[in-house]
C-alpha cells in the first residue's frame, strides 16, 4: 500500500490493538518434547524476556549464546518450571539451573525454535544482526 493510500487510524483501531495486545499476552502453546514423549504448555513471555533474549541472540557470538538465550526463555515461558518446590525437590538453588537440570541440548533446541516461533521474533532476531 503506497502512502498516498494509506488508511488514518481510528479510535476504535487503537481499541481493537489494545484488545488484541491484552488477549496475546496469554498467548499459550503445548510443545511436544521428542525425548520425553510429552507436551509442556508454555506462555508467551514479558515484553522485557523477550528483549533479553533478543540482546543475546543479535549479538551473533555463536552457537553457546543462542542456547543460553533458548534456556532463559524455556524458563520464562514454561510455568512448571518456575515451581519453587520443584526446584527444591531437584536440588537447585538458581533457579534459571532448572533448564539444563530437566533437558538435554538436543531438547533445549527443539523447544527454543518452537518459542521463538510462538513469540514471532525469528524475523526481528534477524534484523538486528544484520
Amino acid at each position: 500500500m503506497s502512502k498516498e493510500t494509506m488508511l488514518k487510524a481510528t479510535f476504535k483501531d487503537l481499541l481493537n490493538k489494545k484488545i488484541q495486545k491484552e488477549k496475546d499476552q496469554f498467548k499459550a502453546k503445548d510443545i511436544y518434547v521428542s525425548s520425553m514423549d510429552r507436551a509442556l504448555t508454555f506462555v508467551k513471555p514479558k515484553d522485557d524476556v523477550l528483549l533479553d533474549v533478543i540482546d543475546e541472540m543479535g549479538e551473533g557470538k555463536g552457537t553457546g549464546e543462542m542456547v543460553q538465550a533458548f534456556k532463559t526463555l524455556i524458563y520464562h515461558c514454561c510455568p512448571m518450571l518456575q515451581d519453587t518446590e520443584f526446584h527444591k525437590e531437584l536440588e537447585i538453588l538458581d533457579p534459571m539451573d532448572v533448564v539444563q537440570a530437566v533437558f538435554d541440548l538436543s531438547d533445549i533446541m527443539e523447544i527454543g525454535e518452537q518459542l521463538m516461533e510462538l513469540v514471532n521474533i525469528n524475523a526481528k532476531v534477524e534484523a538486528i544482526k544484520n
